[in-house]
């Protein structure tokens, strides 16, 4: 049987291309659910990529066509199928963040301790930690793993002696302005100085005449 062309819209490095594949033989139903057998031996969806698992094989009705193709996904399918898929989740753990730390294992989960304070607020100088009882009527998903999450308008933090200890980082909110110190000297007991224009100081030690008066310079008449 000779292998056919289609186009199948696909998105890579974040931008939508049109791919070309070569199949063989294809199969569906009903729903619009197919599945193809591509040149090259292997089965996957119509852009090439692996099937998620066997079950897909049920599209197939014909005995020996389904048998063949459950004798290749035991003897290479499966194995491909799990590498794809699990390193899509892995990137997408990447891309998250949120769980890139060691887990420690499920039997310590219920020793970690986190602290609790609202969502937007700046963490308290003494943020106590608690388990998870404290908190929550059964224990999350995500305890344990998160260093930091956000959850229903509440911000929680792994207890960690060392993020604890220091206070929390400084923000706009929290910064305050340095305070105006006054100098003493500044300060005065009396009422201010009454301002003047006359800015010359009055000459008390020029000459003086008779009687301590100001002696006045003589002019003919």
């Amino acid at each position: 049987m000779m292998a056919q062309k289609l186009y199948t819209d696909t998105i890579v490095d974040g931008k939508e291309e049109v791919k070309e594949v070569e199949v063989i033989r294809s199969w569906g139903d009903a729903s619009g659910k197919f599945i193809y057998l591509h040149l090259g031996g292997y089965y996957g969806y119509k852009d090439g990529t692996p099937l998620v698992s066997s079950e897909d094989f049920e599209l197939i009705k014909d005995k020996v066509q389904r048998e063949a193709a459950m004798s290749w996904w035991k003897r290479i399918g499966k194995a491909e199928s799990e590498a794809y898929y699990n390193q899509i989740e892995e990137d997408h753990r990447a891309r998250t963040g949120d769980f890139n730390e060691e887990v420690p294992p499920e039997s310590n989960l219920d020793n970690i301790l986190y602290s609790r304070y609202p969502s937007g607020s700046e963490r308290p100088e003494k943020a106590e930690p608690s388990p998870w009882p404290e908190f929550f009527t059964n224990r999350p998903d995500w305890w344990g793993q998160a260093k930091f999450i956000e959850f229903n308008d509440w911000m929680y933090e792994r207890f960690d002696e060392k993020n604890i200890a220091e206070p929390p980082p400084e923000t706009e909110k929290t910064a305050k302005t340095p305070e105006k110190v006054e100098s003493k000297d500044s300060k005065t007991d009396g009422p201010p100085l009454e301002k003047t224009d006359d800015l010359t100081a009055p000459d008390t030690q020029g000459p003086t005449g008779p009687g301590g008066g100001t002696e006045l310079e003589q002019t003919g008449f």
